[in-house]
């Protein structure tokens, strides 16, 4: 805010609207500015730490091999990382855009966020929803991916004091080695997800109409065409 009255002193003013209460007046801005920062927080850096840990001793003892200890470490922090801001920015999503009527020709800014991410899209869905009045509707199997996902989190945190888990996560790299050889893909189900959701993406989106001007690494400027 401060940056936008030193560039333009004159311009029309910016307005926080999550620092507002939910249900207060209407906002048609010609800009919408949405921060998808996130910063891990001690718990979970020491939760990765452990797992590299852990890792690290199942390599010394023969059972996996050195490339899927950066992999298994990779995905837990991915995934760790996006189901905590998921659920923080959701929350804020369908509290407050629901006051937002964008006009044709406005802009809307994501920083901290690219194509490649899954709170982009989460944004348009949350946007289509709550903000131009379309309905969403996930399948069954969308619902099952996203409670497997944060399944896996709770499982790879848990894993280490439960011989049940222990044996369910070898169970998972036998399971992705088998089908990396056989098709290339680690995951059957993550293949036959990635299929329904990009036509679920694309249904959602026809309607919708935003268009994507510019996307530089988390960075993506879109435009409201009707």
């Amino acid at each position: 805010m401060r940056a936008w009255e030193e560039v333009s002193p004159g311009g029309a003013p910016v307005e926080d609207f999550c620092a507002s209460p939910a249900g207060s007046d209407t906002l048609t801005p010609d800009v919408l500015l949405v921060d998808c920062y996130y910063e891990r927080s001690e718990y979970w850096e020491n939760r990765i730490r452990m797992l590299r840990e852990q890792m690290q001793y199942q390599l010394a003892k023969g059972r996996i091999q050195p490339r899927e200890v950066e992999q298994e470490v990779s995905r837990f922090a991915d995934n760790a990382d996006e189901n905590q801001l998921h659920r923080r920015l959701t929350l804020l999503w369908k509290m407050h855009l629901g006051r937002l009527r964008m006009r044709p020709g406005s802009h809307i800014v994501l920083i901290g966020c690219n194509l490649y991410c899954r709170h982009f899209f989460t944004f348009q869905e949350a946007f289509a929803t709550h903000c131009v009045g379309l309905e969403s509707r996930q399948n069954w199997l969308q619902k099952l991916h996203s409670r497997y996902q944060r399944l896996k989190v709770r499982m790879q945190v848990e894993e280490e004091h439960n011989f049940v888990l222990k044996v369910l996560w070898l169970i998972r790299m036998m399971k992705r080695r088998a089908f990396r050889s056989l098709t290339g893909h680690e995951s059957l189900m993550g293949y036959i997800y990635l299929k329904q959701f990009l036509r679920y993406r694309d249904r959602l989106l026809k309607p919708l109409n935003l268009r994507t001007l510019y996307v530089h690494h988390r960075l993506v400027v879109m435009r409201v065409e009707s």
